[in-house]
């Protein structure tokens, strides 16, 4: 199976600084498991509801990637924006690319 195609949107690196050592490895982690489509069942990817368009992964039970679908000349790709608790709406809101 081919890797994902994922960007980065900068808000990405600063959720992922204001994480504790051990939650930015766990992240990482994720977020390789996500591109080599490793793992698939348990980061659960899962569209959020109430957040137009916005997926997440999980990280650990508290932590979720964020990240939207977009296409370009190339296909479609994910583009990751937001690593942060799955229960804060607002902030995953606002940080969309």
């Amino acid at each position: 199976m081919r890797p994902r195609r994922v960007k980065f949107a900068p808000g990405f690196d600063r959720s992922l600084r204001k994480l504790s050592p051990e939650n930015r490895e766990r992240a990482i982690e994720a977020v390789r498991h996500f591109i080599d489509r490793t793992a698939e069942n348990s980061l659960r990817p899962e569209k959020k509801p109430g957040l137009k368009g916005i997926w997440a992964f999980r990280v650990t039970d508290g932590l979720r990637t964020f990240y939207v679908q977009k296409r370009d000349g190339e296909g479609t790709y994910s583009e990751i924006f937001l690593v942060g608790h799955h229960d804060e709406y607002r902030t995953v809101e606002r940080s969309r690319p």
